[in-house]
């Protein structure tokens, strides 16, 4: 298998506060937060299907300049909320 072809795999870095935050974790957190973590990144990234409205409260000027970014850009503004939450899971964002 060459290094294309391999699998990537989730790396987490921590910075110093949660790596002292880490160092006070009991066994049964670090292995629950590792079982967590395994699972997030072995599920197998959501396709297109069936929809769910989701509602979330946004500043009022993040909301204004995405939609006008999309609207220059003629991409439809919740498009771009899907295609920017998919890249986030696969790690590109």
């Amino acid at each position: 298998m060459t290094n294309d072809e391999q699998p990537k795999r989730a790396v987490q870095f921590l910075d110093d506060q949660q790596l002292a935050h880490a160092q006070t974790l009991t066994k049964a957190q670090v292995l629950e937060f590792l079982e967590d973590f395994r699972l997030l990144f072995a599920a197998p990234l959501p396709q297109a299907g069936s929809s769910t409205a989701v509602s979330i409260r946004v500043p009022d000027d993040l909301r204004r300049a995405f939609r006008h970014k999309c609207d220059r850009d003629g991409v439809p503004y919740q498009s771009m909320v899907k295609t920017l939450m998919r890249r986030w899971l696969a790690g590109e964002a």
